[in-house]
């Protein structure tokens, strides 16, 4: 026996020189890309764990990476390998099933590695592949999961991370008499999510959250996004305010009005479906009109994008005025309409890495 024992240790220490006589030989000839991701893998990783394990991103979301489906978004392995069910996940482990966060392998490896190299990314609001640069990696999760249907019977929310149906101005429900628009200078960003909320001098920040840096590209003197004024009363209260809360007095429009139409107090969500409530009793799905509903769906977008506009402002402000004018029956009162500029009218195509299905009508939002 104690032989034996010996004899395994041996064989596993010859194999240990073995595989280090490999390491240690001659390398081989290596091309330009090759060494880049070598020269890469060579920066000290400290900086960027440290920022990482700061964002939500390090935190898993278990009840969602055990679903069917979420699990594609909601695991790092499972990303990585492009599955979307628990049981495919290839992750050999004595110690049982487990989750895993979006971490490095999730963008670094597998899929996340083809997306940033092909740069273009579909998603469910558009039928037109998206060239958002190496942001597509970002949009491949960060979306509505499917487009709005206003014929929904289960009356299902847009998925807690909308925002490249935002960016792109291709979220929502929309019906007769929409007519959206869309911040052309953001939407053109080049490389998408990435420009903003990963920009860090000495390399790329993985905190994930925006700075100002690269809004002061465009707006001079910036010291905080959320002082950003509005071009016009766009809620119509009577005062030109900070963009954000032009944003905010939509979303209140909106949902009093839909509350209204609806004949319920309020509506939530839970379990990835809408709901109208009133008197803590919950309507039953299909129990309100479909305009309620799409009323609903959009201010939930909005919501969920969690950017209070900012992302695309002019997109946002027109989808909410015009929810409001179609649950209302009538436009807001006193709201003053995006004006778009006629050059801007009509693009359709846009350079590479800017997130931009073609076809979209685009303009732009600006401090005045």
């Amino acid at each position: 026996m104690e032989r034996g024992r010996w004899i395994e240790l041996g064989l596993a220490v010859a194999l240990i020189l073995v595989i280090a006589t490999v390491v240690t030989g001659c390398p081989p000839q290596q091309n330009g890309a090759e060494r880049e991701e070598e020269a890469r893998a060579e920066r000290d990783p400290g900086p960027f764990v440290e920022a990482w394990a700061g964002s939500l991103h390090a935190v898993p979301v278990t009840f969602a990476a055990e679903e069917e489906e979420c699990v594609r978004c909601h695991d790092g392995g499972a990303f990585a390998q492009g599955v979307a069910s628990p049981a495919e996940i290839d992750r050999p482990t004595p110690f049982g099933p487990y989750v895993v966060a979006t971490d490095c392998r999730a963008c670094h490896t597998g899929q996340g590695s083809r997306l940033l190299q092909s740069q273009e990314v579909t998603i469910p609001t558009t039928s037109e592949p998206v060239r958002a640069g190496t942001g597509s990696l970002c949009m491949k999760c960060h979306n509505e999961r499917r487009a709005g249907d206003i014929n929904d019977p289960q009356m299902r929310q847009p998925h807690y991370g909308p925002q490249a149906g935002v960016l792109t101005a291709t979220g929502g429900i929309r019906t007769r008499g929409f007519d959206i628009l869309s911040t052309r200078r953001h939407q053109t960003v080049r490389n998408a999510c990435v420009n903003c909320h990963m920009a860090q001098e000495g390399g790329e920040s993985h905190s994930f959250r925006p700075t100002l840096p690269p809004c002061r590209r465009c707006h001079e003197g910036l010291r905080q996004i959320e002082g950003l004024r509005a071009k016009a009363d766009y809620d119509g209260d009577g005062t030109r305010e900070p963009f954000v809360n032009e944003v905010d007095g939509l979303m209140s429009a909106v949902a009093s009005a839909t509350a209204r139409r609806s004949g319920e107090e309020t509506f939530t969500s839970a379990e990835g479906r809408i709901f109208f409530k009133s008197d803590d009793q919950t309507a039953a799905a299909g129990a309100v009109d479909e305009i309620s509903y799409l009323g609903a769906y959009n201010w939930f977008v909005v919501s969920h994008d969690g950017s209070r506009g900012l992302h695309n402002p002019y997109f946002t402000v027109t989808l909410l005025q015009d929810t409001y004018r179609a649950v209302a029956g009538r436009p807001l009162p006193n709201a003053r309409r995006p004006q778009i500029e006629e050059e801007e009218r009509g693009r359709e195509t846009t350079p590479s890495g800017e997130a931009t299905p073609s076809g979209e009508t685009q303009s732009e939002e600006t401090t005045e």
